[in-house]
Parts: C-alpha cells; sequence; structure tokens
C-alpha cells in the first residue's frame, strides 16, 4: 500500500502540501518523498521514515513553489524523476500506487523496462510526446491497479487504472485559501487542507490538474468500477469518503452487522483505531456500553501491520498500545473481578497482534473476551499487494480452531454478503440516486477467492 498526492496552486503551496501529505502518511510510513516546481526547475528528494521531517527540512528550498506531487510508500523511494535529456516532454516526476501484475510480459516486448513499477511506468511515460500520450502508454502496456501522479512542467497530471480499484479524488479551493486544486488517494488529506471534494478520478480517466480547474485529456475504456473492498474496511481514514461512500459510516455500519451474534457483555471495546468506528456501531445496535481500553501511543510509529518484516510488525503493535487495566474491571461506582468484554477488530491477518493484544485484555483482570471481526475471513492473499506476508490465520484454520488459538469465548466475523452491504448502504443519496454501487463494484477477493482480472 501506499498514497500519492498531487497540488498546484495560484500561490505557494508547500505548507498545503506538508499538511496533505501528513494525512495520506498511514498508506505508508518507511519512505516519503516528494517533487516540486521550482522557476522552471524539478526539485525533489525522498528519504526513509515520514515525510514530514523531510518537508520542513526543505522549507527554505521550495517554500515557494506553487506545484509539487508527493508520494508515502511501505516500499520504494518515490516519485521516480528523470531528466529533460530522458524524456520528450522536458523533465518529469512520477508517483505511483500500484502493482504491475505483468511484469515478464513487458520486459519480453521491451527489454530496456527494467527496475522498480514506478521505474517502468515512469519510462513508459517519458516515451511519449506529451503527458497525455505517456500515460496512454501506460494503458498500453500495464497491466494492474494503480493510481499515478505526474509533474511535468506545465504541472500535474493524474490517472487511475481502468477499474479503479486503487482510489483517487479531486479536490479544489476559492476564497480566502486562494485558487487551487489537487488530488489525492484519500479525501480526508484535501479536507484537511480546506479544499472541497470535486469527485474521484474515473475509470481510465487521466486529468490534468490546473490552479483554477481540472480538465479530462484522455479516457480509456473501462469495463466498469472495481473497487478495493479492504479500503473501507481498514486501508482508508474513516474521515475519508471513497466513491461517495464514507468509510467511517461504511465501518459503523459493518459494527452493526455483527450485532445478531454478539453475545451479552458488559463492554465493547474496539482495537483503536481502525476498530474502533465499527465497535460504537456494535455498540449502538446491541445497547452495551463502549469504552476505550487502550491508550494509544502516538509516538510509536503508524499502523502495526505496516512492516514487511514480522518482527518489526511485532514491536511496533507491542509498542503502540497501553492497556488500561481499569478499563475492564470498573463498572458503575465499584470495582469489580473482571469485566466481559467484547473485543471488535477490523479484520485479523496473520493473527499475532490480536493474540498479544487479548493477552493483554486478559491480563489486566477481564472476566471473559469475546472477540467480533468487521470484515469477513481474510483467507486469499492479494495479488495487488505490494508484498508478500506471512500466512493468512483464516486460509489454514477453521474459525473454532481460531477461537481457541486467539483465547477468546466466542469469535464471530461479518459475511461477505453483510460486509459489502454495510459499504454499499453508506454511499451517499446523490450516488444512490445517479450511480449505485453494487456488490459487483467491490473486489472481496481475500475474503472469497475472486479477484479481478485485466484484460
Amino acid at each position: 500500500m501506499s498514497g500519492v498526492l498531487g497540488i498546484t496552486m495560484n500561490k505557494p503551496c508547500w505548507e498545503d502540501l506538508q499538511r496533505a501529505a501528513a494525512i495520506i502518511q498511514p498508506r505508508g510510513d518507511e519512505w516519503g518523498g516528494f517533487a516540486c516546481l521550482l522557476h522552471e526547475k524539478m526539485i525533489s528528494a525522498a528519504q526513509k521514515g515520514k515525510i514530514t521531517p523531510l518537508l520542513s527540512g526543505q522549507k527554505e528550498v521550495i517554500m515557494q513553489t506553487s506545484a509539487a506531487i508527493a508520494h508515502l510508500s511501505q516500499k520504494d523511494s518515490q516519485p521516480v524523476v528523470l531528466e529533460a535529456e530522458d524524456t520528450n516532454m522536458g523533465p518529469i516526476a512520477v508517483a505511483f500506487d500500484g502493482k504491475i501484475t505483468n511484469r515478464q510480459e513487458i520486459r519480453k516486448k521491451s527489454p530496456y523496462l527494467v527496475g522498480s513499477d514506478a521505474e517502468i511506468v515512469a519510462r513508459l511515460i517519458a516515451a511519449g510526446k506529451d503527458p497525455s500520450e505517456g500515460i496512454r502508454n501506460v494503458f498500453g502496456h500495464v497491466k494492474g491497479p494503480f493510481s499515478l501522479v505526474l509533474l511535468t512542467l506545465e504541472g500535474p497530471f493524474a490517472a487511475r487504472d481502468t477499474l479503479g480499484i486503487r482510489p483517487l479524488v479531486l479536490g479544489r479551493s476559492v476564497g480566502g485559501n486562494g485558487l487551487g486544486c489537487a488530488v489525492a488517494s484519500e479525501s480526508g488529506a484535501l479536507s484537511h487542507i480546506n479544499m472541497e471534494i470535486i469527485r474521484d478520478v474515473k475509470p481510465g480517466e487521466v486529468v490534468e490538474i490546473m490552479p483554477t480547474g481540472f480538465r479530462t485529456i484522455d479516457q480509456q475504456d473501462s469495463p466498469g468500477l472495481i473497487l478495493c473492498g479492504f479500503e473501507h474496511g481498514y486501508w482508508a481514514r474513516p474521515s475519508s469518503v471513497i466513491e461517495g461512500t464514507p468509510v467511517g459510516l461504511a465501518r459503523y455500519i459493518a459494527g452493526t452487522k455483527l450485532a445478531p451474534r454478539c453475545p451479552e457483555a458488559d463492554i465493547i471495546a474496539g482495537f483503536p483505531i481502525s476498530g474502533d468506528t465499527a465497535a460504537q456501531g456494535l455498540a449502538f445496535a446491541t445497547k452495551i456500553p463502549f469504552r476505550s481500553v487502550f491508550d494509544l501511543n502516538t509516538e510509536a510509529g503508524g499502523r502495526s501491520f505496516l512492516p514487511f518484516d514480522p518482527e518489526k510488525r511485532a514491536q511496533r503493535a507491542r509498542d503502540k498500545l497501553l492497556m488500561m487495566d481499569w478499563a475492564v474491571q470498573w463498572k458503575y461506582e465499584w470495582l469489580t473481578e473482571g469485566l466481559v468484554v467484547v473485543l471488535v477488530d477490523d479484520s485479523i491477518v496473520e493473527g499475532n497482534q490480536t493474540l498479544s493484544r487479548i493477552f493483554l485484555i486478559r491480563r489486566a483482570g477481564a472476566k471473559e473476551v469475546h472477540l467480533m471481526i468487521e470484515t469477513p475471513q481474510m483467507k486469499w492473499s492479494c495479488p495487488f499487494d505490494i508484498t508478500r506476508r506471512g500466512s493468512l490465520m483464516a486460509a489454514t484454520h477453521s474459525q473454532e480452531e481460531m477461537r481457541k488459538m486467539l483465547g477468546v469465548r466466542t469469535l464471530a466475523f461479518n459475511t461477505p454478503e453483510d460486509y459489502a452491504e454495510a459499504v454499499i448502504s453508506a454511499q451517499s443519496r446523490e450516488r444512490k440516486e445517479k450511480n449505485p454501487l453494487t456488490i459487483n463494484n467491490l473486489c472481496l477477493g481475500c475474503f472469497s477467492g475472486e479477484f479481478p482480472k485485466y484484460e
């Protein structure tokens, strides 16, 4: 997973770039990078770690830029920058969120196209006489999901693959904040810098981004929108809106869908932050009080699922959450011998982090622990993920085996149908009236084993 951002304004945009990029940071915190235009020159930098220190350190150099892109990644250093002598349109910079699934096919046809996915995409774009032709080269060669942002001397451009699996949203600011437009992997980043959300980039669309507005410069044929179903369940921020669907509301409704399988309990608690919204939905539906049981250590780094190294994932999980023992012991005005706790999490992947957190709650004195999962059982590895991870717990164990291994009294998941219905029912009234989402617009492959194909 990674995130992209592009912005152009009629005034310096450095501060807005920094603030918006920080909001997208949870999509990848191993690498951060940017490229910007300054006096008709392309300036870029990238480094391991979060992007805010990088941009702060470059402030004196780039604070006057009015057009820039940024990339947040868990895998590689981006944006990829090619100098003027290596392209047909002057210097370019490319930020790429996606995965090329036909690398061998590309290599067989074009042996010179080597390197990372982003480097291959950059070279394909560089072969075009202009941004439209360059990005058309990408569509012509690359199979797989992607959202990309291109920066040229003309300004930023954005494109989304023909299925639209990766999200990409357009926003605009007017009035006191100056004229400006931007594109980002998540709408929350644009709202954070006081931009009005205009729309999502369409599958197969190429958009030119100007301070005064947007212009579609190419539109590839699309078989139809297919969104990653896990975006609503985990990847995206709850404050973001994807294709007219508020992510937080989808999670809240998914929590209510768990109510028929919820046991009697004293409190409902979430694994913050990704499990809290679903936990609140379950608490509303069951009338069981919601209570936070963890103190979130914001200095421990980003999402504990992000590091590829298993030991780093486990360490971040241990450091991230501090147990509040009183929360599983206190009821009304007295201490008890322990409460019956229903925990709500977004998903179970390998199961190691879930197990460690349940251990903390049991050690704190909970009488019973029950576990409810917002998404369905994750049994199939995603072919569109940027790297392989450990084995999926649900792929090799039955639900009852998982329950025993995790040490909980009960274990329940949403069904794929209930989870899809939660996402679909969360879409805005306008979306429902004009172009409603259906279950066919969601990729639920990690739950069902059926993934979309790029022809």
